[in-house]
């Protein structure tokens, strides 16, 4: 094994195949390490996001979760008999709103006496038909105009199975009480 020492200043310079081939090979490697890296850290980058990602979606399944918890130990103390109560309260209120209130008036005004002033008018709960039930307060100078304005009420076709409840006597008034059911505008 005896080679000879090369001490020129340039000991390279020939063209060998081998060395050109270890070159390429070196920058090769050097280039797939740099891919490597590059997707190495991407890949570290979009793990750490999905980690981040996925502890935030714990996070809010577990909000959720107290909410729901929260929510159903609500539903538990709720009283159903106070709600349905409540809720056909509003049923009335909505009916009350959605009747015809000025034609009930105008036929009432139309069936008025001088002797007789209408003191309240309330409406009652429906029992699901067209008819709207209503309760009348009123009050009247003497007998006679308090019946023929209970006749006339009886008579008109807007009012129906008209009732004569509370009959009192004050002073110079009489005050009454009419229960019936409206079926607005019927002529």
């Amino acid at each position: 094994m005896n080679h000879p020492l090369n001490f020129s200043p340039h000991p390279f310079r020939g063209h060998n195949p081998k060395l050109y081939g270890i070159w390429a090979l070196n920058l090769g490697l050097l280039v797939a390490g740099i891919w490597a890296a590059s997707v190495w850290l991407q890949l570290r980058g979009d793990n750490s996001q999905s980690h981040a990602q996925l502890s935030l979606l714990q996070t809010e399944e577990q909000q959720i979760a107290q909410d729901m918890s929260h929510a159903l130990t609500k539903l538990g103390t709720i009283n159903l008999k106070s709600y349905n109560k409540e809720m056909e309260q509003y049923g009335s209120i909505q009916q009350s709103l959605d009747s015809n209130w000025v034609q009930l008036l105008d036929d009432l005004a139309s069936l008025v006496n001088e002797d007789v002033r209408i003191m309240r008018i309330q409406s009652g709960e429906a029992s699901g038909q067209q008819d709207m039930p209503l309760t009348l307060r009123g009050e009247s100078r003497n007998k006679d105009a308090q019946l023929q304005f209970i006749r006339a009420i009886q008579a008109h076709p807007s009012f129906r199975d008209v009732r004569f409840d509370l009959e009192s006597y004050d002073q110079s008034r009489i005050r009454f009480e009419l229960r019936f059911a409206y079926r607005g505008g019927a002529v």
